[in-house]
């Protein structure tokens, strides 16, 4: 009998001890959930009533992942119920944010504080959580003087510091959550290095204009610039957004050329920005880069041989280059960087057509046609041409492909013949100089007139670019 005694004492003890502990753990459990409602609630009541106050917002997330795992159900439960709330259903987005930027607070790090228009350093100094504590005691102290120069106890795992640069020394007592401290950790060692403030005082140019060939330098005057300093470009109106320059030359501490490439730029209004080792950070604006004007003009001078390829034109003269043709035309295309430029062309061409003007491959040929030039027909044109240009080798080579319609009229037809017609062609475009370029392209057009007659319309000239 007393035997069995001990035996169901023995079972009792293995039956209810993990209930003891299945116990604990479910209140440690419960503990946590209603901690983690109960903060989540003032995150929320302060997003709604006071969305300025960052400091306070970010604490809060960052005690929501000192709680609970990101992929808990607590944090899904929490974003759902968040966007149920009308003023925060549009910031749903904003929400997750908020808790990434929370979620950062446990790598540690610093921040710039500003008040009364001066800039403060303010440390961040974090450590990982223990899910069994309920606060920690952090000490720091002088390395060189022993003394105390900060003590706090709080319930985040990060405390933000301000400290001259130096080396100190820090441990940290964790409580758990009857408020009885536990083993303190081995005293550490942090060290604050200096950080400079930068300022930029002037910069030029002011703007890049895309349609303009320069070399994209800003030329920057400032304090507290070195080689160490990023200086970038940063959107007005879309922060996320920043084109970082392809080089930076520190000329010394007050003079920097900050060197971007011509084909990443992206036209907006940016802020100048220039961050120090430690964060510190100076913008200045507004830059802007943009363009001169919508619209590239094109001034064009060209010769036009003409070759009949059939009506009465190819008849009685054949097939022939008849080096007699002159055109001058007005382009209009979009100064914007594209994949292909758009625009109109307005032209005029006249032509003479005569065997004395026609190409001869020898002598004897020439004297040929020499003795039937007593015949001739002339023609002149108006066109208008819809315009597709692609620019390449950074705007120094076009093509230009184009089609359009225009009126004619001929001459030497037995009386005066008017009649529409159809172009369709392409021109190369080569850079000699900054606006002068040579034009180099042909042109097939379609005369309605009785018979019908076709032209291929080759031409070679010079543009000039306004």
């Amino acid at each position: 009998m007393e035997q069995n005694k001990y035996l169901i004492f023995i079972i009792a003890f293995f039956i209810f001890i993990p209930l003891l502990f299945s116990q604990e753990q479910n209140d440690t459990d419960a503990f946590i959930t209603e901690e983690f409602n109960r903060t989540s609630d003032e995150l929320i009541d302060t997003l709604l009533n006071d969305p300025g106050n960052n400091e306070k917002i970010l604490s809060l997330s960052g005690r929501l992942y000192v709680l609970a795992d990101a992929e808990s159900p607590l944090f899904a439960n929490f974003i759902e119920r968040a966007s149920q709330i009308e003023e925060l259903r549009v910031h749903r987005n904003l929400i997750r944010d908020i808790l990434i930027k929370g979620q950062e607070l446990q790598e540690g790090g610093y921040f710039i504080s500003y008040s009364e228009n001066a800039a403060k350093i303010v440390q961040r100094l974090t450590w990982e959580s223990d899910i069994n504590t309920m606060q920690y005691e952090i000490i720091i102290i002088n390395n060189n003087t022993n003394e105390e120069v900060f003590r706090k106890i709080t319930t985040d795992n990060f405390v933000e510091i301000s400290l001259h640069p130096g080396i100190y020394l820090f441990n940290i007592t964790p409580y758990d959550f009857l408020s009885f401290p536990g083993d303190p950790s081995e005293w550490m060692e942090i060290e604050i290095l200096h950080a400079f403030q930068p300022r930029i005082e002037k910069y030029s140019p002011n703007i890049f204009y895309l349609d303009q060939r320069a070399e994209r330098i800003i030329y920057l005057t400032g304090v507290n610039l070195s080689e160490e300093s990023v200086i970038y470009l940063r959107s007005k109106y879309n922060k996320s957004f920043e084109q970082h320059p392809v080089k930076v030359r520190i000329l010394n501490d007050k003079r920097a050329m900050v060197y971007f490439d011509d084909r990443g730029l992206v036209t907006g209004t940016y802020d100048i920005c220039v961050v120090n080792p430690g964060g510190i950070e100076a913008r200045a604006g507004n830059f802007d880069i943009g363009y001169r004007k919508p619209m590239d003009i094109f001034y064009r001078m060209s010769l036009n041989p003409v070759i009949p390829l059939s009506g009465e034109v190819y008849d009685f003269f054949g097939s022939g280059l008849f080096l007699s043709g002159l055109t001058a035309a007005f382009e209009f295309v979009s100064s914007k960087r594209a994949t292909f430029n758009g625009g109109v062309e307005f032209s005029a061409s006249i032509f003479f057509i005569n065997n004395a003007l026609k190409f001869a491959t020898s002598l004897e040929d020439w004297f040929k046609n020499l003795s039937t030039m007593d015949y001739s027909v002339a023609f002149t044109e108006i066109n208008l041409n819809i315009l597709f240009q692609k620019r390449i080798f950074n705007e120094k080579v076009a093509f230009t492909f184009r089609f359009g319609c225009g009126t004619s009229t001929f001459y030497g037809l037995g009386e005066n013949v008017f009649s529409a017609h159809l172009n369709v062609g392409g021109s190369l475009l080569f850079m000699i100089v900054d606006i002068f370029h040579l034009d180099i392209g042909v042109d097939l057009s379609h005369y309605f007139i009785v018979p019908a007659a076709d032209f291929i319309k080759p031409k070679i000239g010079f543009a000039w670019k306004f």
